[in-house]
């Protein structure tokens, strides 16, 4: 990273101070303030409002109009502020900036550099990066980002040839194109596709045959039509929720009583409003809601003194890459001064030295800590494989994990540092991680979560390995508890 970029990592504690602070920095200038959520955006725009500098939303529940007037009023502005999500991180002209500020911190470096790169364009400029955090874990995650960009390592794509919604869209597609098509030439079409070549023909055939039996798809005389319950989800306003991919949940429009479009809000969270009692926040401003339409899913609002934070659905939780948690337990054991941290931060980093750094270093690459209830595993090797290891302990020893990207606390009768080294020492074992069974096991252990409007119509089998995929990392698994060993 070239070192005429210019980065800060602060330390608030609050979303009020870290507002607070925001606005300041951001009077006179043109900022953009990403947010990691549309309800964190929403109350930091909330709270930066009448501070200074004009403060508009921009994420994708708020509407389109409303969205284009932010970034035409700003593109034209000299004193404003776009709080938003990753919505600005590319793509969108809003003009030349001064500064960009992030609360808290991404989830990968290749967001970061993103975000940093909307600034500095002008002569004279340099890009930059504010880091406005609310704990010390956000302070450790954003410095390893920092320090990865330096470094020059950024996040690869990897490649996928098992896509399974994608393929069930594709087939979808095809019905409604051709209207009738025999599975041969359907799959004849994708055979170029390098996202479905991991599926063998027996597991294309299977799907079919799922498809078929649940009506996704109708067979006659061998040819493959739309089936009922497709055209029931599916068919709606000319079958436009068959044209993307995406996934989307139910969203009731919100507008004003003139009927001036506002946005979206979720089914949950919609469910929870109160006619005339419920107030709650939406570009930056809070509303009351003055009417519900549950047959037309309409809010009707007008504006209100105070709000409550709305909430969105979500999917996976934060999963941070192994990398970025190995940089975590580096700076951790380092005694390296961040000439970039505030002294709250960096006060934050010595306080973790202080509790973990000893440990961290007498016990490499892993360190294990006991109570009297539980085996606490500080692993630093990202969510994906902790929730792996999870998954395989829980199976292996009968106990009760709970995992996050830099940790496992394991809990359960005769839990300790021998019997989790023994559990450790199993998965080490030939053939652990490639068994069918142990893996399938696992896959069955991750929560349902919702990751595609098209995983409903697989087969259980490919809907648990879809899912797991996203939250799962068998291979890097097996080579981190190898390397615990031979280290």
């Amino acid at each position: 990273m070239p070192a005429s970029r210019q980065i800060q990592v602060c330390l608030y504690g609050t979303i009020l101070e870290i507002a607070q602070e925001a606005s300041v920095r951001a009077r006179g200038k043109k900022s953009l303030f990403f947010c990691q959520s549309r309800s964190l955006s929403e109350s930091v725009a909330e709270r930066m409002r009448g501070r200074g500098a004009e403060v508009f939303v921009h994420h994708s529940s708020v509407s389109r109009d409303e969205r284009r007037e932010a970034e035409a009023r700003f593109h034209h502005g000299t004193d404003a502020a776009i709080v938003c999500t990753s919505t600005l991180e590319l793509g969108i002209d809003v003009g030349d900036l001064d500064l960009v500020f992030q609360a808290n911190a991404p989830s990968t470096v290749s967001s970061f550099m993103q975000r940093m790169g909307r600034t500095g364009r002008r002569a004279g400029q340099v890009a930059n990066t504010t880091f406005l955090c609310e704990s010390p874990e956000d302070v450790l995650q954003a410095v390893a980002i920092v320090e990865l960009a330096r470094k020059g390592w950024v996040e690869s794509v990897p490649v996928q040839d098992r896509c399974w919604p994608v393929l069930v869209h594709q087939i979808l597609a095809q019905t409604l194109q051709f209207g009738a098509i025999s599975a041969q030439r359907c799959f004849e079409q994708l055979a170029r596709v390098p996202d479905f070549h991991g599926i063998t023909p027996a597991e294309r055939t299977h799907l079919i045959e799922h498809l078929t039996k649940e009506e996704y798809l109708f067979e006659s005389g061998g040819l493959l039509s739309m089936g009922t319950k497709a055209e029931r989800i599916f068919g709606r306003k000319n079958f436009s929720e068959l044209y993307a991919v995406f996934s989307s949940p139910v969203l009731y429009r919100m507008e004003t009583e003139t009927g001036r479009d506002l946005g979206s809000l979720d089914q949950a969270f919609a469910d929870r409003l109160v006619e005339e009692m419920s107030s709650f926040l939406l570009g930056g401003r809070a509303w009351t809601v003055v009417r519900l339409d549950n047959k037309e899913r309409t809010v009707v609002v007008r504006e209100a003194p105070r709000g409550q934070k709305p909430s969105w659905g979500g999917f996976l939780p934060q999963l941070l890459g192994f990398e970025i948690c190995q940089e975590v337990r580096q700076i951790i054991v380092d005694t390296v001064e961040y000439p970039y941290l505030d002294k709250a931060s960096f006060a934050a980093i010595e306080s973790w030295r202080a509790d973990l750094g000893d440990l961290l270093r007498r016990n490499h690459p892993f360190a294990a800590q006991q109570d009297d209830r539980a085996v606490r595993l500080w692993t630093f090797a990202g969510g994906r494989i902790n929730h792996t290891l999870k998954y395989a302990i829980e199976l292996i020893g009968g106990w009760q994990a709970v995992a996050d990207n830099f940790a496992l606390r394991i809990e359960g009768d005769g839990v300790s540092h021998a019997t989790v080294e023994a559990a450790l020492g199993k998965m080490r074992e030939a053939g652990f991680w490639e068994n069918a069974e142990t893996r399938t096991a696992i896959r069955a252990r991750v929560p349902p979560f919702r990751l595609s409007k098209f995983q409903s119509a697989l087969p259980p089998e490919a809907e648990t390995e879809f899912v797991a995929r996203s939250f799962l990392d068998f291979e890097r698994s097996a080579r981190t508890v190898g390397n615990w060993r031979r280290q």
